[in-house]
């Protein structure tokens, strides 16, 4: 595993729900924009909220991360999407009128929700000065960007 995330909520700056008490019941109130995610449609937020007995609006699915925040940073509407944590770089750059919320569930429930990144590669090219430098090279990377956040 190179590094684990935790998905954050990302919304527009001028988004209604920042006016109001950021809690779960705000979170599910309005429609989100949902990825699919190894080729499925619901992922482990949405195996918290069935325990917690709520359930997501899904307005628009999309294929990648980026697609989301995309169309979450266009203004005139009032979705939200998730995504991981370190888009949050990504977004001061690219999407600079996007806010980043924590995902309103207890620290029990986030543990739930943390993505692990894994990189596969033959074990005989675990040791190999390469692979041991890419391996490293993004674990300093992903430090990097949670250092800037």
């Amino acid at each position: 595993m190179l590094f684990t995330d935790l998905p954050v909520v990302y919304l527009h700056k001028s988004h209604p729900a920042l006016q109001e008490e950021w809690n779960i019941s705000t979170f599910i109130k309005y429609p989100q924009i949902n990825i699919t995610w190894e080729k499925c449609d619901t992922w482990a937020l949405d195996e918290v909220l069935i325990e917690m007995g709520l359930k997501r609006s899904i307005e628009l699915t999309m294929a990648t991360f980026e697609q989301s925040l995309f169309m979450t940073a266009q203004p005139g509407h009032e979705m939200i999407t998730t995504a991981p944590q370190y888009c949050q770089y990504y977004c001061q750059k690219v999407h600079p009128d996007l806010v980043c919320l924590p995902i309103p569930v207890d620290s029990a429930l986030q543990a739930k929700l943390m993505i692990p990144f894994t990189l596969i590669w033959h074990k005989r090219n675990n040791q190999k000065p390469k692979t041991s430098w890419l391996r490293n090279a993004i674990k300093a990377l992903y430090s990097e960007l949670n250092n800037h956040q």
